[in-house]
């Protein structure tokens, strides 16, 4: 029931909650179902912290421009991207979700190796520029950018409009996204979701 109130609270709507075996947690743009893994209810902390960046999805993202962005500039793209944008969106509403955001991520990294990085064997400086964005706004890992990667990330860590997230998804495009993005660990992960299968009409 405490997730169930605390989702609510900070969506300020009356959205479903769930527990199902998934890999992780979402939030339908359409549905309004925020999804959370099973494996959540072991710490609170990791609860507290899934809730928050996934209401903050919630109340943040617009549904029509976020899937439009995913179709024009890749899913994975627009889902770090927005990710980014809702827990900045969410330490400035709410300051002391910061602490819960650190915590959850280290779980997340540490004892579920959620971002593949002790499967893989691979240093996390050995990943792609998105993937390393993804693993940087999650957790409290060292990690190695550019002086080109580093001015852009200032940008992006600060982006409130989405309309301007776009902005920076096109220049990401233009200026880093040499190399596909297929093995590294941001296949949608922890973000909104929409129809993956498809629209629907029943």
């Amino acid at each position: 029931m405490l997730d169930k109130n605390l989702a609510n609270i900070l969506s300020q709507e009356n959205i479903t909650v769930v527990h199902n075996n998934v890999e992780t947690a979402s939030f339908h743009l359409e549905t309004r179902v925020l999804t959370l893994p099973k494996y959540a209810e072991s710490t609170k902390d990791l609860t507290v912290g899934l809730i928050l960046h996934e209401t903050s999805h919630a109340t943040n993202t617009p549904k029509e421009e976020y899937v439009t962005a995913g179709e024009k500039y890749g899913r994975s793209i627009a889902n770090v991207f927005e990710d980014v944008r809702v827990d900045f969106l969410n330490r400035k509403k709410y300051p002391g979700c910061k602490r819960f955001q650190i915590k959850a991520g280290k779980i997340l990294d540490e004892r579920f190796d959620f971002f593949d990085l002790k499967r893989s064997g691979k240093s996390v400086n050995e990943y792609n520029f998105l993937d390393r964005i993804n693993i940087w706004s999650k957790t409290t890992r060292e990690i190695d950018f550019s002086e080109d990667e580093r001015e852009f990330l200032k940008r992006l860590a600060g982006t409130e409009r989405f309309d301007d997230l776009t902005i920076l998804m096109e220049e990401y495009k233009n200026r880093f996204n040499k190399v596909k993005n297929k093995d590294g660990p941001t296949d949608d992960k922890d973000g909104p979701t929409d129809d993956k299968d498809g629209p629907t009409d029943d």
